[in-house]
């Protein structure tokens, strides 16, 4: 596509389109497999028939979630990001959203800095409008769900070896120290669930 200023828009908002098209057929298997990660439930025999496309699913959810959030951080870099345009602000929220339910099955350094680059979209996008700042506070509410989950899964993870180099879940969206998991105590709350209820509502189309 090109990069041309007159034509930047429109390409970006085709590719916007395409890549939620795929976030909607992705998103059951990625939260699927969220809920029985935070839940601990065993797979059955019928899981574990269908786990390699539904790990093809949820991978290419994710994949297009950042990509969404790439070309809106396009958009941003080139002066052409919308106060006011719907699918600007909820592309950018629904890939936020994906990205931060990724992170929790698939930790990795490269989602901070994504999470990091949407949530200041967002609020660019939400200067001026009470449904876009009621909407990221719902995304502000989610991330704050899944850093518990990280939290918690990172209480799980302790004591087990893991490789050289190898470090556990950084909160996505705090600032970032020297490693990865700096900065979990003030989410780890002994005994508490995840509020998996935030889960069920990403679920509604």
């Amino acid at each position: 596509a090109t990069l041309d200023d007159n034509c930047l828009r429109l390409n970006v908002h085709l590719q916007l389109h395409y890549s939620m098209i795929w976030i909607y057929i992705g998103r059951a298997a990625l939260i699927d497999k969220v809920r029985r990660l935070l839940s601990k439930k065993e797979p059955t025999k019928d899981d574990l028939d269908i786990a390699g496309d539904s790990q093809e699913l949820s991978d290419a959810c994710a994949e297009h979630a950042a990509r969404i959030i790439d070309l809106i951080d396009l958009l941003r870099s080139r002066g052409q990001l919308s106060l006011f345009s719907y699918t600007d602000f909820h592309t950018c929220s629904s890939a936020t959203i994906i990205v931060l339910l990724d992170s929790i099955l698939n930790p990795r350094m490269s989602s901070f800095p994504t999470v990091r680059t949407a949530m200041g979209a967002l609020q660019y996008m939400a200067t001026g409008s009470d449904l876009a700042r009621n909407s990221l506070k719902y995304v502000h509410n989610f991330q704050n769900v899944v850093n518990k989950a990280l939290a918690s899964i990172s209480c799980l993870d302790n004591g087990k070896s893991r490789p050289e180099g190898e470090t556990g879940p950084l909160p996505l969206g705090e600032p970032r120290e020297e490693t990865f998991t700096e900065g979990l105590d003030m989410y780890q709350h002994e005994g508490e669930e995840p509020n998996l209820a935030l889960f069920s509502d990403i679920g509604i189309a």
